[in-house]
């Protein structure tokens, strides 16, 4: 996954880590912060990478496959979504702060 998706790899487990509630009151101040702080490239680059994973047929297997091969720290569930849902809140949260930059 490191290659395919690097964007999406630094969202998910370099702000999403063990201890990310830590650092923020909520998910959406993470994906806030990831997208504040890297490049606006990164950016576009894990809504791409988002969107493929959303547009294949197996979406909320694809999405789950993500979570694991990449050991997420965060659980989706938690927050009453499924991985799929979690990858498409993302989505809107990073759209709506490229709209905005």
């Amino acid at each position: 996954m490191t290659n395919v998706h690097p964007s999406l790899e630094l969202l998910v487990t370099g702000y999403f880590h063990q201890d990310w509630d830590l650092d923020a009151s909520s998910p959406a101040e993470v994906v806030a912060r990831f997208a504040a702080s890297e490049p606006s490239s990164a950016v576009q680059n894990a809504i791409a990478s988002i969107e493929k994973i959303l547009n294949r047929r197996d979406s909320e297997v694809a999405a789950e496959e993500l979570l694991k091969e990449l050991s997420s720290q965060f659980n989706p569930s938690a927050f009453g979504l499924t991985p799929r849902g979690w990858l498409q809140a993302l989505r809107t949260q990073l759209k709506e702060f490229v709209s905005r930059s």
